[in-house]
């Protein structure tokens, strides 16, 4: 009797097992299918990250290009500028000496026309003056020509 039962016993503990192992192998079917399916989907999440990168990286370059020709853009237009700052610095300077100049060349034609301006009055002066002995040589030459007159009369007379 104690063996019958200590076989039902193990019997029970056996059946137990089995359907432990049973539970078991279940839990590791179900555990490895999560684990097939999480790493399905890790793998999947590690393409989408690796197309993700490599866009990303392709958009850097594609950046950093268009960054270089802005550079380069931006360099050509900063020496044009500065060559054409450097070109109306140079005219402003020219045209600066040239209103210098042109204003020196102002005061001198205004000294000059003051100048002429004093010679002008001087001559006009000059002038009166000689119409005014003029008159008086005028009046001395008609009265010179009345006594040629009279002394060419004379002559005859005496001749």
């Amino acid at each position: 009797r104690i063996c019958q039962s200590f076989e039902r016993m193990l019997l029970e503990r056996v059946n137990s097992i089995n359907q432990i192992k049973m539970i078991l192998r279940e839990e590791i079917k179900m555990d490895s299918d999560m684990i097939a399916e999480f790493t399905e989907v890790v793998a999947i999440q590690s393409e989408t990250i690796e197309n993700m990168n490599k866009y990303t990286e392709d958009q850097k370059e594609e950046f950093e290009k268009e960054i270089a020709k802005l550079k380069n853009i931006a360099t050509a237009d900063i020496a044009s500028l500065n060559k054409t700052v450097e070109a109306l610095t140079e005219n402003l300077k020219a045209a600066m000496e040239e209103a210098i100049n042109l204003k020196s060349y102002g005061e001198k034609l205004e000294s000059q026309l003051g100048k002429e301006q004093e010679t002008n009055e001087a001559l006009q002066k000059e002038k009166t003056e000689m119409q005014s002995r003029l008159q008086i040589t005028s009046e001395e030459k008609d009265v010179a020509i009345a006594e040629a007159e009279v002394l060419r009369g004379n002559l005859k007379a005496v001749t």
